[in-house]
């Protein structure tokens, strides 16, 4: 149902420990912890690796008929990480599921099961730890032509409902579908159209009260693992989702999801003066997945991915013309930024929130090469108070521990290289900063006081 992997999609988060990762130290028993969770946007997280030896965390399915496939995988350098996340597939998630630990004894960074990259003994025993999961598997789409929402995929640990629930004042459901324990399929969910808005979510609830009957506010509150809920955002008008990606030799972008509203284009821009054009490929009215655009301009730092429509020859990109851009309910372009380099997109977030979670998130790193994500305070000589391991490729919602102590009204999130001891931060030393095409730092900064709102980005070219 969503987008398969673009490429090696994976993230790795290493907890600082005196300014050199846990990764560095010498690795105890052979673990992997994984706490019971709510899927996000295809993610699920390993809370701890250990590892002797350079490897790969596993995420199997339940599906014990087809010998429990895994449907995802993460490298995991030496010694210990934490908070590793782990892109699945989430067509073929299961409410039950294990993380499996791996070594890498193959093609190095190349996942070789089956084959040389068998899994790790702890004694007699596999370490392969199971956990449970809840979660939604929404695609965006119109409504405007019916009174249902469709949802791919609903997993649920217990028996319940699952609400849809508008982006208007006070987020009122607007629709509710029964659902069972287990997988559930190709659910309609009955709703309000007239009540519908641009963005809207799907939750999961319990049926606590009278069985077979929605009671919310009531006894059908939220189902929950790991202290979270279930709520994934869906869109209903024209939209394009985005996600960062090395651009590879065959110089082609490509964009997991348009959904438009009649036949056009995704044209991708350069960020240079004046936004020139510099590739496109159409696009059918409706849900488009895996839209692949060869870029045939010369690419910038970031790149942005624009909806036009399809308004003069049919089949004939005119622009200027009367291919123009298509512009959302407040008036703007629908077209946004995309890495396809070495890059960081990281948002603002209050020292509060950094200080009650002892974390750092980053966004998206996309990075050419393995390498960190150090967090530098704004103290004199803006010394690091958190790394985190990067994997070449996207990494998606890093999370770098710092000490609450440490915590100065502006971070910078630092992209360097991993040039040294492979899983070892050596910096100064070998383990450089990573430089934007301009010759720049990578160094993003990250707000914490009051005006925490804004999202910041860095990008340049992997060269």
């Amino acid at each position: 149902m969503l987008f398969k992997k673009i490429a090696s999609l994976t993230l790795m988060a290493v907890l600082a420990l005196a300014l050199l990762p846990r990764a560095s130290r010498a690795a105890d028993t052979p673990a992997a912890e994984i706490s019971d969770q709510v899927i996000q946007d295809h993610w699920v997280v390993v809370s701890k690796v250990v590892a002797a030896a350079p490897g790969w965390i596993v995420i199997h399915n339940g599906d014990k008929a087809a010998g429990f496939p895994a449907i995802g995988e993460t490298y995991v350098p030496a010694g210990e990480s934490d908070n590793v996340a782990v892109w699945i597939d989430m067509d073929k998630a299961t409410p039950d599921m294990s993380a499996m630990l791996h070594v890498d004894k193959g093609t190095a960074g190349k996942y070789e099961f089956p084959g040389p990259d068998a899994p790790v003994m702890n004694g007699d025993k596999v370490v392969n730890t199971p956990f449970k999961v809840i979660g939604v598997d929404v695609d965006d789409q119109f409504i405007s032509d019916k009174k249902t929402v469709t949802l791919g995929k609903v997993i649920a640990q217990e028996d319940g409902f699952v609400v849809i629930h508008a982006g208007s004042e006070g987020f009122p459901a607007i629709g509710n579908a029964p659902i069972k324990a287990g997988v559930n399929e190709d659910v309609d969910v009955p709703i309000d159209p007239s009540k519908a808005t641009d963005k809207m979510t799907a939750m999961i609830h319990i049926d606590a009260g009278e069985k077979g009957k929605y009671e919310f506010p009531g006894a059908d509150v939220p189902a929950s693992l790991g202290g979270a809920i279930s709520n994934e955002p869906f869109w209903t008008v024209d939209h394009v989702r985005v996600q960062g990606m090395l651009l590879g030799s065959d110089n082609t972008v490509v964009v997991p999801y348009v959904l438009a509203k009649a036949d056009g284009f995704l044209v991708i821009h350069s960020t240079a003066k004046d936004f020139p054009v510099i590739g496109h490929t159409p696009v059918k009215a409706g849900l488009n997945e895996g839209v692949k655009v060869k870029l045939t301009g010369k690419p910038t730092e970031t790149v942005l991915a624009m909806l036009h429509v399809d308004a003069g020859k049919k089949g004939t990109y005119e622009f200027p013309g009367a291919d123009v851009p298509v512009k959302d309910a407040a008036g703007n372009v629908i077209a946004p930024p995309m890495l396809i380099g070495n890059g960081v997109m990281v948002h603002d977030q209050t020292a509060d929130d950094i200080k009650k979670s002892g974390l750092v998130v980053i966004d998206t790193v996309v990075a050419a090469k393995n390498g960190w994500l150090v967090v530098h305070s704004s103290a004199q000589g803006n010394p690091g108070i958190g790394v985190a391991y990067i994997h070449a490729g996207l990494n998606h919602n890093v999370m770098v521990k710092v000490k609450p102590e440490d915590v100065t009204d502006t971070l910078l999130a630092m992209l360097h290289v991993d040039l040294g001891t492979p899983g070892k931060y050596e910096f100064p030393g070998a383990d450089v900063p990573v430089k934007d095409a301009a010759g720049n730092v990578i160094a993003p900064p990250i707000k914490t006081g009051a005006a925490a709102t804004s999202a910041t980005m860095a990008a340049t070219m992997a060269h």
